[in-house]
């Protein structure tokens, strides 16, 4: 399953996470920094890294995003 796949997957799973995986993937996959993501998002720059660590401990417990990241070199 692709990257895309995965990311809507979790969000189907985790409904409430969106925000945070949003958070995640602006970072990562957009390049954005903390202050843009809180534009775009609507919210500071350090609720942004709470939204991004909360995320990051979702996708960890998450043993297709483990495999994912494995694939990748990530993990």
């Amino acid at each position: 399953a692709s990257l895309c796949d995965h990311a809507l997957a979790f969000i189907a799973r985790h409904p409430r996470a969106a925000s945070q995986f949003a958070a995640v993937w602006l970072k990562y996959i957009g390049g954005l920094d903390d202050r843009a993501i809180a534009r775009r998002l609507g919210r500071t720059p350090a609720a942004v890294q709470v939204l991004r660590s909360r995320a990051l401990g979702r996708l960890r417990d998450e043993p297709a995003w483990r495999q994912l990241a494995g694939e990748l070199g990530l993990g």
